[in-house]
């Protein structure tokens, strides 16, 4: 079985911010720090322990990656991967089929629009409602959790329905 957590990075500051002049080293606002905690308390009550957080280098993923899992006990490895960042969903698809399947437990962290979409490509099974939810809002700090119980290697993730467990809305 295989699960992954589907993570927008919170809540950044805007282009101009102390002079930020680009997109990529955009920070994390102080809200966007308080919803990297809420990530974080949510993951420690989880009983699943997670193996690997992938990833865009973008300073506001790399923030919320490394806050998100701060305070767990086992802190997974994190790999920062260049062409996650902005990516299309079939571009974080393609990035977790070739993953170890050793890895059962990932975390990706990225962007929108990809990484919604991503959420929804994947999460075709559960609960009716929060399919709605997904589908309709994907703002920053959210993180879907999808579980895939007959998967058991990463490379055929795109022809399995995944059963969306749990959205967490930090905003």
């Amino acid at each position: 079985m295989k699960t992954i957590f589907v993570l927008r990075h919170a809540k950044t500051e805007k282009l101009g911010f102390k002079n930020i002049s680009n997109d990529f080293d955009r920070p994390l606002m102080p809200f966007g720090i308080d919803q990297c905690q809420k990530i974080c308390d949510y993951l420690k009550k989880s009983t699943q322990k997670i193996d690997l957080v992938i990833a865009s280098p973008a300073l506001r993923t790399k923030q919320t990656a490394e806050l998100s899992i701060a305070g767990l006990a086992h802190i997974p490895k994190i790999e920062f991967i260049p062409h996650l960042y902005n990516a299309k969903s079939d571009t974080i698809l393609k990035t977790i089929e070739k993953l170890d399947d050793s890895i059962s437990t990932i975390i990706v962290v990225g962007h929108n629009p990809g990484i919604h979409e991503f959420a929804i490509k994947i999460s075709s099974a559960g609960e009716s409602e929060l399919i709605r939810n997904i589908v309709e809002d994907y703002s920053p700090g959210t993180m879907a959790r999808v579980e895939f119980p007959d998967l058991l290697t990463w490379n055929k993730l795109k022809n399995t329905n995944g059963k969306l467990l749990d959205l967490l809305v930090t905003k």
